[in-house]
């Protein structure tokens, strides 16, 4: 769903680079594909939605996504050669 009010310039440069240094360190992204402009980027990974930012666009890469979207959190887990679940986080 597009967020109204959130442009590509509100979004944090420096998450973006952080997203390119793990997404290079991890293998998962070609150099091409890190090249990118950040929009191009977003557009790419399915975070824009007729021109305009998604709400993962702008809870992954925005300084303060709270400002849109009060009580959010992020949860992460981590798994280990197998399916189960060995740690998770909520943030």
């Amino acid at each position: 769903m597009p967020v109204d009010g959130v442009e590509f310039r509100d979004l944090d440069k420096e998450s973006f680079d952080i997203f390119r240094r793990e997404a290079k360190k991890s293998g998962r992204m070609t150099v091409q594909d890190l090249a990118m402009t950040n929009e191009e980027l977003l557009d790419n990974l399915n975070l824009t939605e007729n021109g305009k930012l998604t709400r993962a666009a702008v809870l992954l890469f925005h300084r303060q996504p709270e400002r849109w979207f009060g009580g959010a959190y992020v949860k992460i887990g981590f798994f280990g050669d197998g399916p189960d679940l060995q740690y998770q986080d909520a943030f």
